[in-house]
């Protein structure tokens, strides 16, 4: 059995639906990315309106969060 770990920072926005909102995931964000920078990315990738998400243009940032995971294959 192998154990890994997984981190992924996950950009969340909100649509023109305000019920519903859109997650963007990367794999394996570099370790020392700060509040400042994830923040102007996000508000780049709205301004260019470069995602068109099931409920509509982005319109604003919602969150932000770096989630980690241990992942413990139990059958190889």
């Amino acid at each position: 059995m192998a154990d890994s770990f997984r981190q992924t920072l996950r950009m969340i926005f909100s649509t023109e639906d305000p019920s519903r909102n859109f997650i963007i995931t990367i794999n394996n964000p570099r370790d020392d990315l700060t509040q400042e920078e994830v923040t102007q990315v996000m508000n780049s990738i709205i301004s260019r309106d470069v995602f068109q998400a099931p409920g509509g243009r982005l319109v604003g940032v919602v969150d932000a969060q770096i989630v980690n995971r241990n992942v413990q294959d139990l059958v190889p």
